[in-house]
């Protein structure tokens, strides 16, 4: 069972080693950039789990466009929908509220850019 969880917690981290790498995108991020976008995807919590956006994996790249002052928050609900009708529809809301925390405190972090969900 201890070979499972050790198994298990090596797996987590390869994944989240991943997403960091995936997440800082774009070369044209500075250093200050990427803490406060990680620091953004470690405050935002999903209501349900209280796992961080950033444990979750649902943010999966991030990019910006210094020319148009634009950010691109590319993201993946899908993989955490259910099955059930029923519960997609929970799921749908949550989803909505999360977004809307997530464009929320994107815009307080970068205030001069445009955030954009793709």
């Amino acid at each position: 069972m201890q070979c499972v969880r050790r198994c298990i917690t090596f797996l987590l981290a390869i994944l989240y080693i991943d997403y960091l790498i995936k997440a800082r995108g774009a070369d044209d991020m500075d250093t200050k950039m990427t803490k406060q976008i990680d620091d953004i995807l470690d405050r935002v919590k999903d209501p349900e789990s209280g796992l961080s956006m950033a444990r979750l994996g649902i943010v999966t790249r991030v990019r910006y466009n210094e020319k148009k002052r634009e950010m691109y928050v590319f993201t993946d609900f899908q993989k955490h929908f259910p099955a059930c009708n029923t519960c997609r529809g929970i799921a749908l809301a949550i989803m909505s509220s999360l977004m809307r925390t997530l464009k929320e405190e994107f815009e307080r972090e970068f205030p001069r850019l445009v955030i954009v969900f793709v």
